[in-house]
Order: structure tokens, then C-alpha cells, then sequence
């Protein structure tokens, strides 16, 4: 039953990204030239200025959840394993988005901001996840448990490094309108360290409730749970900055 599951939304995945990837590229191609117009917002015109959406980090996606739901189907890998490479896969596409926009022509990492600490919360949302990595010791610890397992931590500390390479690069500014680039900067930065973090959280709350660890699933989830109550709420208030 768990196979099945995890093995359907291994498709999802693959047909979704799919369809992401194809978007991307036909926006790419036929990219509008009024995003600059005056009529849009000052924060929309940054995003739009700021958004980099590569068609190959979706392709990567979609072929990682086909080949998984094959490999989980025909019981080639378990389902904890499958599910938390594609988790991987997933937090993979986030940090090759933020590359892309950070080596995108004409645009640079403005010195001004270039050694600003890491916003207090999302270094407490890295801890977090960190600290959801060990409810997998003691399955770590059985020998019935132990090769899974350490594949799935390995996935998850991948993942809080990818969260914390969000968080901790440079401020991407063009200069052009420094207070609203700001503010999306923020915005993004938050949104995918988090998003990026709740990854892992899942992917190891998953495999403890599909070893039968009631008490690390238990803790592991109710951090999934803050995590992304926390999120939605930080990125609202983010979004809500008012410009000078």
C-alpha cells in the first residue's frame, strides 16, 4: 500500500514537472516585453525582473519522479528511498533557480548587502530541520532499518544544506529599484529556504512512519506542521512591506 502511494505521487511528480518545464520554456521564448511597463506594480516589476524559472532543473524533476515510480513499482528501491530522492530532486530545482537568477546577464550581487546576516528565522527554521535529522538514529541504530535509513539521512542533510545555501547567499539587487528588489529578495529567500526545509522534515517524519517509529514521526511531523504554519505566516508579512 505504502509502495503504491508513494509510487503514484512519484508519477504526479514526473507528469507535473513535465508540464512545469514546458511552461518554462515557451515563457522563456515568448517572455512579454510590458513587464516593464509603468502600469505594474513596483514589486511585481521586480520579481518579474529577478524570476528565473531554467526548464532543465523541471525536466530533472520529472525524470527523477518517472524513473523513482518505476523503480519503487517494480520494488527496485523502497518507497522511503524513492520518495526522498525525489525530496531531493525537488530542493535541487529550488537552489538551481537561485543560481540561475544570481548568473543571470546584467545582473549582480550588490556589495551593500553582501556580508548581512542570515535572518534570524530562518537560521531557526535550519535548526529545526537539522534537528528533525534525529529521529533517525535510532532507526539508524537497527539493523533491519539501517541501510534506508542512512540513505534517507543522507537526502535529508543534503536538503538543509541546499536550505542553508538559500539562505545564505548574496542579496540579488540590479539597482534599478534597490527598495523593491529588497523586498522580493526577502521574500524569495524566505519562501525557499522554507520550503526547502519543510523537504526535509517530511522526508524524515515519512520514513519514521513508514518504519513504525510512532514517537520520531510524531516529533518529526509536528515540526513539519510548525514549519509550514510558520512559513505561510513569515511569508505573508514579508509580502506586506509597504515601499517608500
Amino acid at each position: 500500500m505504502q509502495n503504491d502511494i508513494v509510487a503514484g505521487w512519484a508519477l504526479y511528480a514526473g507528469f507535473a514537472f513535465l508540464w512545469y518545464a514546458i511552461e518554462s520554456a515557451r515563457s522563456q521564448r515568448y517572455a512579454s516585453k510590458e513587464t516593464a511597463s509603468a502600469s505594474l506594480d513596483r514589486l511585481q516589476r521586480a520579481d518579474d525582473a529577478r524570476e528565473r524559472r531554467p526548464a532543465e532543473a523541471r525536466l530533472v524533476v520529472s525524470a527523477t519522479g518517472f524513473a523513482m515510480a518505476v523503480a519503487i513499482f517494480f520494488h527496485v528501491v523502497s518507497a522511503a528511498i524513492g520518495y526522498s530522492i525525489i525530496s531531493l530532486a525537488l530542493a535541487t530545482r529550488c537552489i538551481w533557480d537561485q543560481v540561475a537568477e544570481e548568473t543571470a546577464p546584467r545582473r549582480r550581487s550588490t556589495i551593500l548587502g553582501r556580508h548581512r546576516a542570515v535572518d534570524t528565522v530562518l537560521l531557526v527554521w535550519l535548526a529545526l530541520s537539522a534537528a528533525s535529522m534525529l529521529v533517525l538514529v535510532p532507526l539508524i541504530g537497527s539493523e533491519s532499518t539501517r541501510p534506508s535509513a542512512i540513505g534517507v539521512a543522507v537526502c535529508g542533510a543534503l536538503m538543509v544544506g541546499v536550505a542553508w545555501r538559500i539562505a545564505s547567499a548574496p542579496p540579488l539587487l540590479s539597482g534599478d529599484d534597490l527598495e523593491a528588489e529588497q523586498a522580493v529578495d526577502n521574500e524569495t529567500r524566505a519562501i525557499r529556504t522554507g520550503n526547502t526545509c519543510l523537504m526535509s522534515v517530511g522526508v524524515a517524519a515519512f520514513f519514521a512512519a513508514y518504519a513504525g517509529a510512532r514517537e520520531p514521526f510524531l516529533f518529526a511531523f509536528t515540526a513539519w506542521i510548525v514549519l509550514f504554519a510558520w512559513k505561510l505566516l513569515y511569508a505573508r508579512q514579508l509580502t506586506r512591506i509597504r515601499l517608500t
